[in-house]
């Protein structure tokens, strides 16, 4: 199959991009929800990492959606103001939680090391998320922790460490909690649309600027030497933090790992099924990608072709957030982040599951809730380490040949390029060593 990327991305139906807000929240029992249990019969849990998404999504969803089941205990951030401001919103608007002077910490370690602490919801900077995820779990806590890995081999350490802990390990994408992701999935892995192809997933363009690396202040309450970490050295400036961190390959690989996790993980769970968890064995640089240059040093602009095993291959592309799959008989899309599924024949859409169709397994009460009711019934998360080690593994190796700009070929283990196979770790400052 030939395929241009210009040319396609006029054929496919877009919805234009759409800014969500975080809604005014309210106390629970001002809606007749504030029934709790105690504390004590509850998941004790400590947050390490409250920025917008910290706090906004995972702390607020683990407040109002598992509150009968959890009691969150302790905050942390290295930005100590950050931690002092949540105190205060938190205490005053969600029924349930009072957070002391001595529950606001600035040092996660202090979570991570804390006994009566079960679970450990970590939502930091990506450098952060596999290291601290093992640290808790060597300490035997439950970890929820935000995708994605830093580095390929990051992915096969994270899952050895959660098969010699015992605990549950639950990946923060909530894409699986997405009704119309669920149906494009079951309604592929059904044969509605035939034979299965080919899955087209696109992620936002990013259009970075050409940022100069500086030093600036450090400010007031900000620990830079926790928030670095494992990362290599680097003199503050305010555009390291915050979400453009993920524009910088000391900390992340850019927007392949970021918004690539998204639409590549549905298109793959709807392509190849829930549980193959494969790596491909093709990754194919279609055009040059384009970098910024000086602080930002990620790949912003590319069009790469995986192919797995079976044949069946995913084009990753820029441009918007779509997710499309390709059978023999139409095809089914999730044409923005998140939208209500379109279909070549809108009848497809229509279509009741058999009895004796395949049901994908999600969890309609959000990805926080999956993972306190497998923690406390022993059922599998949805999103376990394994899946995110093999959803993370294509977006590095894809950024491992843009970085070199060549398509790579992984066989037995490994790739057949040696420089590649040199660029798979990521190096780890001592004092942070895990």
């Amino acid at each position: 199959m030939s395929y241009n990327r210009r040319s396609f991305l006029k054929t496919v139906s877009r919805i234009g991009a759409t800014t969500v807000a975080l809604p005014y929240f309210i106390k629970p029992s001002a809606l007749g929800l504030g029934n709790t249990v105690a504390p004590s019969n509850r998941i004790s849990l400590g947050f390490i990492g409250i920025g917008d998404h910290g706090y906004g999504v995972n702390f607020l969803s683990f407040a109002r959606k598992c509150q009968n089941h959890t009691h969150i205990s302790k905050i942390c951030d290295a930005d100590f103001k950050r931690v002092k401001e949540i105190q205060d919103i938190a205490n005053k608007q969600i029924d349930g939680v009072q957070l002391e002077d001595k529950d606001c910490i600035h040092d996660f370690r202090q979570i991570i090391d804390d006994p009566t602490i079960d679970a450990v919801v970590i939502s930091t900077p990506d450098h952060w998320h596999v290291p601290m995820s093992i640290m808790a779990l060597k300490k035997g806590k439950h970890v929820f922790c935000e995708k994605p890995t830093r580095s390929l081999d990051e992915g096969k350490m994270l899952v050895d460490a959660v098969k010699a802990s015992g605990k549950v390990y639950q990946t923060g994408l909530e894409d699986r909690s997405i009704p119309s992701y669920r149906q494009l999935i079951e309604l592929c892995q059904n044969g509605y649309i035939g034979d299965l192809e080919t899955a087209y997933v696109s992620v936002p363009r990013g259009g970075l600027p050409n940022v100069e690396i500086k030093e600036e202040p450090i400010p007031e309450g900000l620990d830079w030497e926790i928030w670095l970490g494992p990362a290599k050295y680097a003199p503050y400036q305010a555009q390291r933090c915050k979400y453009t961190f993920r524009w910088i390959r000391d900390y992340s690989v850019g927007m392949i790992a970021d918004w690539g996790t998204h639409t590549f993980d549905t298109g793959c769970v709807a392509l190849l099924g829930p549980d193959k968890n494969e790596y491909a064995s093709k990754i194919e640089l279609l055009e040059e990608p384009k970098f910024a240059k000086g602080l930002f040093n990620t790949a912003y602009d590319f069009s790469i072709k995986y192919t797995f095993s079976n044949g069946k291959t995913v084009f990753l592309d820029t441009g918007e957030t779509y997710t499309r799959i390709q059978g023999s008989k139409g095809w089914i899309e999730c044409p923005a982040y998140p939208s209500r599924a379109n279909a070549s024949d809108p009848k497809i859409l229509d279509a009741f599951l058999k009895t004796s169709d395949k049901k994908y397994r999600t969890e309609p009460m959000n990805e926080h809730r999956n993972f306190v009711d497998s923690i406390k019934s022993g059922r599998p998360v949805y999103m376990p380490a394994i899946a995110q080690d093999a959803l993370c593994w294509n977006m590095h190796a894809g950024a491992i040949a843009m970085d070199l700009n060549e398509s790579l070929e992984f066989k037995n283990g490994k790739f057949t390029n040696e420089k590649a196979n040199s660029m798979t770790s990521a190096t780890y400052r001592d004092a942070w060593k895990f």
